[in-house]
């Protein structure tokens, strides 16, 4: 949460092998180029160790093998729903680290002067999914409903509302489209809300693998 609210920070992510932190992407790249890793220990020199068992501690393997087809998400919300759209995006790292999501985004990626518009369309047109969050602040959002859902709608991504309250989204263009969380429930409503959050995610997750597997099946 804080790396992800300092615009231009570029944070390195690290583990821990042999007692030494070294970077999870040098870890990948030794994987995929079936190399060991080095690792420069005090004490016993240069240790080697295998790459894929340090990464299968965070991910499974058909996350980091970029070969492997994988969907990506934008997520359209209203600035009234950061909050929900955080706790969005955790059970999204949880998908993306078991191998079935490439990469998700939303406008608080936009590069420091990056025209803001512009990377919202390239990235709404380049998804394979567009999750809205979908709220009253939502439904009064002009840019949300003329910008972001229509083009959406009219492209090659699965449009998918997750609802998080009572509102009028049957009025929308969104009321053909089949909801989460299970039944379209509101996240509000679920008791405990957790269990609503994972209602949504088991959709995602079922949504993911049957665009993965179709485009398996196509190759």
């Amino acid at each position: 949460d804080i790396h992800q609210d300092i615009r231009g920070l570029d944070p390195v992510e690290e583990m821990q092998a042999e007692g030494i932190w070294v970077e999870t992407a040098t870890l990948e790249v030794d994987e995929r180029n079936a190399r060991p890793t080095g690792i420069n220990t005090r004490d016993r020199g240069t240790v080697d160790i295998d790459p894929a068992v340090a990464n299968n501690a965070f991910t499974k393997k058909a996350a980091r093998q970029e070969e492997v087809w994988k969907p990506s998400v934008f997520i359209s919300y209203s600035k009234s729903n950061v909050n929900q759209r955080k706790r969005l995006e955790l059970d999204l790292i949880v998908l993306k680290n078991a191998g079935l999501l490439a990469a998700h985004w939303h406008d608080r990626m936009i590069d420091p002067g990056d025209p803001w518009d512009a990377a919202i369309q390239r990235e709404l047109a380049g998804a394979d999914v567009v999750i809205v969050l979908v709220s009253a602040a939502a439904l009064a959002t002009e840019y949300i409903t003329q910008f972001e859902i229509p083009p959406a709608l009219a492209g090659k991504a699965v449009v998918v509302p997750l609802i998080l309250e009572e509102c009028q989204w049957e009025l929308t263009a969104l009321e053909p489209l089949n909801a989460l969380p299970e039944k379209g429930v509101p996240i509000n409503k679920w008791n405990p809300r957790a269990d609503g959050w994972k209602s949504a995610a088991t959709g995602l997750k079922k949504l993911f693998r049957k665009l993965i597997d179709a485009r398996k099946a196509r190759a």
